[in-house]
């Protein structure tokens, strides 16, 4: 087996071009995730603080409690080698979580993007972490508007907190059980990093 402490940090690469096992750092609904991000070569800082309130798999938007509000049109996915697809929202199964987002000290400044937190699979046998989707299908705190250029961005000042309802597109192919939320560019070291389980 590979230690994730052989892989490289990565910190200046893409997240998904490095493997990354998951970690002993498994949160709970209830618990806070820190972000962190690196201000310079040595300094390692809190960024922001994103707490889990709720979280469930729902076979349709409607089930989810969605089915009156605006999803997007089409939402990105990967299946489990790693190749992007396109799924329509409709009738589509939902991973929906109720979170709260707290800036303390984030290098984006006010303008934040929810796409930096990712819906992730870890393979039951090798605990090896991918990508299923960091493009929501529905995000209450938005700026803009499903289908925008700027849907996926809020406002978040420094010091401030906001409530929000977001939901991730689920292909059948991934198991409740083996789902994660984590953050897509996280700067620790990969044994160090923060996971989210979402299976009751």
């Amino acid at each position: 087996e590979v230690s994730p402490a052989d892989k490289e940090a990565g910190t200046g690469e893409m997240w998904e071009e490095e493997e990354v096992f998951l970690s002993d750092e498994i949160l709970n609904a209830g618990d806070t995730m820190q972000v962190m991000y690196y201000q310079d070569a040595n300094t390692l800082c809190h960024g922001l603080d994103i707490t889990l309130h709720k979280a469930g798999v729902y076979d349709s938007p409607e089930e989810a409690g969605l089915g009156s509000v605006e999803l997007v049109e089409e939402a990105e996915v990967y299946d489990r080698d790693g190749n992007p697809q396109l799924l329509n929202t409709a009738g589509i199964r939902l991973l929906s979580c109720d979170l709260t987002i707290q800036n303390i000290d984030d290098a984006q400044g006010s303008e934040q993007h929810i796409s930096s937190i990712m819906l992730a699979y870890a393979d039951p046998s090798t605990k090896k972490v991918t990508i299923v989707s960091c493009g929501p299908a529905y995000f209450s705190a938005s700026s803009s508007r499903p289908g925008a250029g700027d849907y996926y961005h809020y406002q978040l000042p420094q010091g401030e907190s906001k409530d929000m309802t977001v939901a991730w597109p689920v292909p059948e192919e991934y198991e409740e059980e083996n789902l994660y939320l984590c953050v897509t560019y996280d700067s620790r070291e990969p044994e160090e990093r923060q996971y989210f389980r979402l299976a009751h």
